[in-house]
């Protein structure tokens, strides 16, 4: 990050590209990191009529040919008690290792797994190194080493918070094992710059996969 600057090219609809997205969207668009962005739906679904229940977990569920309804099975992960939702219609939003998806069977493409790659979140004051190179995402090369992953800073928000994404640079990379102290290490090399207090946020990991459903729903799932 306080490294040399190779290059950089607008995003997102700035610079040239302005008119394109203004023509073909129908509001104007804003960068909100997801974490931000979910209180704010789950808070309008809740103040119109939607309960939201928190920590549960849909186990099963059935359709009732004679109520055209589906009878979902779940449990809540704090107490662990199991009950029936009733509802006409379900939708499961939680990728290719769904329940939704298992009970249906849906038939999936799934390509070689990618490896598995880490998101950590810290604080870090980035300002300075901000001044005259202001950007939402930056690939970091570090050209003069030898890295087995390619790392992805992002701006959560500016110029305090950041995410740093950390790619295999290919699927047979063995997975990094490190403790929280060992990651604050690594993003201080990342970072490049000494003066730079690091405080870690959050160490998540996940698997780079290419998996799409080839059939999305069946009746009212």
């Amino acid at each position: 990050m306080a490294g040399e600057e190779y290059a950089w090219s607008y995003a997102w609809g700035h610079g040239h590209r302005t008119s394109d997205y203004e023509l073909v969207s129908p509001c104007y668009h804003i960068d909100l990191p997801q974490h931000l962005l979910e209180p704010i739906l789950v808070r309008y679904a809740m103040v119109h009529g939607f309960k939201v229940r928190f920590d549960t977990q849909l186990l099963s569920f059935v359709e009732d040919k004679d109520t055209v309804k589906i009878v979902c099975l779940v449990q809540d992960r704090v107490s662990g008690q199991q009950y029936n939702i009733h509802t006409r219609y379900l939708f499961g939003a939680d990728g290719d290792r769904s329940v939704v998806v298992e009970q249906l069977h849906l038939p999936m493409t799934v390509m070689a797994s990618g490896g598995p790659a880490w998101n950590v979140r810290v604080r870090a004051n980035l300002l300075h190194n901000m001044q005259f190179r202001e950007g939402d995402l930056h690939c970091i090369l570090r050209l003069e080493k030898d890295c087995t992953h390619m790392v992805v800073g992002r701006m959560v928000k500016h110029w305090d918070d950041w995410m740093f994404v950390f790619f295999p640079k290919g699927p047979g990379v063995p997975a990094i094992t490190r403790s929280k102290e060992g990651w604050e290490e690594m993003v201080n090399d990342v970072i490049g710059d000494p003066s730079v207090a690091v405080k870690m946020l959050r160490i998540d990991r996940w698997i780079v996969n290419e998996t799409s459903a080839d059939v999305i729903s069946k009746g009212n799932v």
